[in-house]
């Protein structure tokens, strides 16, 4: 995240003139003369502008510590709470913070509902059946050495299939969608009432929508573990952008607006999925979660380059931070039953269940990326 320059935060001649100092006078005008508060104003109005300004950008945020304001002025704070919001150590617009906090009465909902669990035996045995163990070692030396082991895709989908809210996280290649694919297989086979139609697959641009449509599908000719059924099962499941999945339209939020699909008219789904869940900003988070059923799933599909910058999924990052368990009744015995490295399953409730995939290349990483890793994922052990 930038730093906030000093200039845009002093009302310095040198600021840039781009009408966003004008627009925060506007919103905030001078206080009542001889007021406590007012030799603080000018300080937090020029924040008010740098909001607005990455507002305009898609994010109307940024670390209080950028704003480097006197302990006198960040008390200031909470008396303005129309004009200014400080949710932990990030500064933001007030309806952002709003926007944060429904979205974290969402997720301890969801966290704290009874939903029901499929029969642990059946996801054993259907994982057995589409994803069997596969483990390979390469026939090289050193670190170059390729070595390929499905443990973790296969940890993943007997700790998300039928988790309220999941995330499921991993590099490029790391096998995300077939995983994912995998993952509504075997969610079907059990759950036989559920239809293609109560699946949503949804992506926050046109281009990241066709990908993991086309992903998936290729996900399902690769899988040698699927029928006929669950090919033209995972075949038939719509592939949309999320603004089209939420009916976006022109109307103006006193008239219904933007979006059409909301808690008054949510999706029918039973199953939503993202892709690419880093990418979405804040306000569509908000709107996506406004518009899921109650009894809807929600699985949080990104990588995890670029996880802990998007704030719009910060909180599901943060409500995993729980008791684990890399081993259940889900997994046969063998190397499935051990702890894996680079993955781990958050079961204990109320925790957002988290999985991250690691590349199939361990030992050719570089040791940063694995520290990163364990981090995010709170996972035990190493390589």
């Amino acid at each position: 995240m930038n730093t906030v320059e000093k200039t845009n935060l002093t009302g310095d001649s040198d600021a840039q003139a781009d009408g966003f100092e004008d627009l925060s006078k506007a919103i905030w005008p001078d206080p009542a003369p001889g007021s406590d508060l007012a030799v603080h104003q000018p300080r937090l109005r020029s924040v008010l502008t740098e909001l607005l300004r990455r507002a305009s950008n898609g994010s109307g945020s940024f670390p209080l510590a950028d704003a480097a304001l006197s302990p006198e002025e960040c008390a200031a704070i909470p008396h303005w709470p129309e004009y200014l919001a400080l949710e932990g150590s990030t500064l933001l617009l007030p309806r952002y913070a709003q926007q944060l906090r429904e979205i974290r009465t969402f997720v301890e909902a969801r966290l704290l509902s009874n939903a029901t669990r499929l029969p642990d035996i059946e996801v054993a045995r259907h994982l057995q059946e589409i994803l069997p163990p596969q483990r390979m070692g390469g026939t090289g030396a050193g670190p170059n050495q390729v070595h390929f082991d499905n443990a973790q895709q296969r940890l993943a989908i007997a700790a998300l299939v039928d988790a309220p809210v999941g995330v499921l996280t991993g590099g490029p290649g790391t096998g995300k969608t077939t995983t994912a694919a995998a993952l509504l297989a075997v969610r079907h086979r059990i759950d036989t009432g559920l239809t293609p139609d109560q699946i949503l697959v949804a992506a926050p641009t046109g281009r990241a929508a066709s990908r993991i449509g086309e992903a998936i599908a290729q996900s399902a000719a690769r899988l040698t573990g699927l029928t006929g059924s669950d090919r033209a099962f995972l075949s038939s499941i719509a592939t949309v952008t999320l603004h089209r999945a939420l009916e976006w339209g022109p109307e103006p939020p006193e008239r219904g607006g933007p979006y059409r699909r909301n808690a008054l008219r949510p999706l029918e789904v039973r199953v939503m999925l993202v892709d690419e869940a880093s990418m979405v900003d804040l306000s569509l988070m908000h709107a996506l979660i406004r518009a899921l059923p109650p009894e809807a799933s929600l699985l949080l599909l990104g990588d995890s380059d670029n996880w802990r910058a998007s704030m719009s999924v910060a909180f599901f990052l943060n409500s995993s931070n729980g008791p684990a368990r890399t081993g259940n009744s889900r997994m046969p015995s063998g190397i499935d039953s051990q702890p894996v490295w680079g993955a781990l399953a958050m079961r204990s409730r109320p925790s957002t269940i988290k999985v991250c995939l690691t590349s199939h290349r361990p030992r050719a990483l570089k040791p940063t990326r694995f520290r990163d890793w364990w981090w995010v994922c709170g996972t035990v052990g190493g390589p």
